[in-house]
């Protein structure tokens, strides 16, 4: 299974609504690379895990009707401001990775791709990812 837009719609059928020339593909699929090694993954389990990152990433972005901002800080998001209308979110704390390891995991675990992601790259020890 190749690490394209067919293969995650394989998996993730309904981000076929995310229109194919939305930027946001293209970011996931080099996001992906970025997070993904597959010399110490190996093909097959590169291939999926790829795959895995991008559903997960546009399940999110759906979700959250996130726009990405490569300029925005990094760290959780804490508030949100649309003209005079505000929404504030709990900072997660060091417990936010209630299902174990690093933070980051914890935010692969808001969907089931990314926690599958995680399952996949994470025993390999192959340092594969820096989660």
């Amino acid at each position: 299974m190749p690490v394209d837009r067919d293969s995650v719609l394989a998996l993730a059928p309904e981000l076929s609504l995310v229109p194919t020339d939305d930027g946001r593909w293209t970011l996931a699929f080099a996001l992906a690379k970025e997070f993904t090694d597959e010399t110490r993954l190996g093909t097959s389990r590169y291939e999926l895990a790829g795959n895995l990152f991008v559903a997960h990433f546009l399940t999110l972005a759906e979700e959250d009707g996130v726009v990405v901002d490569a300029n925005a800080p990094a760290g959780p998001l804490t508030s949100e401001k649309y003209g005079d209308v505000s929404k504030t979110y709990a900072a997660p704390s060091s417990a936010a990775a209630a299902g174990g390891g690093t933070p980051r995991e914890a935010e692969f675990r808001r969907t089931s791709y990314g926690a599958a992601f995680i399952a996949l790259v994470k025993p390999s020890g192959a340092g594969g990812v820096v989660l």
